[in-house]
């Protein structure tokens, strides 16, 4: 299996268009080369259910409509998804902190739990050591 194969996949949920692009160019900018934007955690579930034989690097906010990220996290959980999780949130640092405990409590690999606006450079070190990079 070559390198290239062994690449994690970048997803990416935020019901923010502009925040969604910031993330692509960011991310494109740190070696990611395939990355998925959805707009929703519905959106967001199915993509992970598409991709269920990647081993998937995942973004998600926390205040979307219909679904939020609480509600995606524990989804996650349920379904005992694989990969590594981010949260990159505009919510209070108690709001991520109750996430990121919610997250470790149903086993998820969660790396970190960022405020809005990202810092690039911050940022992108995280994703180069997400990559394996």
């Amino acid at each position: 299996m070559g390198s290239a194969e062994a690449a994690p996949m970048l997803v990416a949920i935020d019901d923010n268009a502009f925040q969604l692009r910031i993330v692509r160019a960011i991310a494109q900018a740190n070696g990611f080369a395939d990355i998925e934007t959805c707009a929703s955690a519905a959106d967001g579930l199915a993509a992970l259910e598409r991709l269920s034989d990647r081993k998937i690097v995942l973004l998600c906010d926390l205040n979307m409509p219909d679904m939020d990220g609480v509600e995606l996290i524990k989804a996650l959980g349920k379904r005992k998804f694989p990969g590594v999780l981010v949260i990159v949130s505009g919510a209070a640092a108690s709001v991520r902190a109750s996430a990121a405990n919610l997250a470790k409590a149903y086993g998820l690999d969660l790396r970190a739990a960022l405020a809005k606006p990202v810092d690039p450079g911050e940022f992108g070190k995280l994703l180069v050591a997400l990559r394996g990079g």
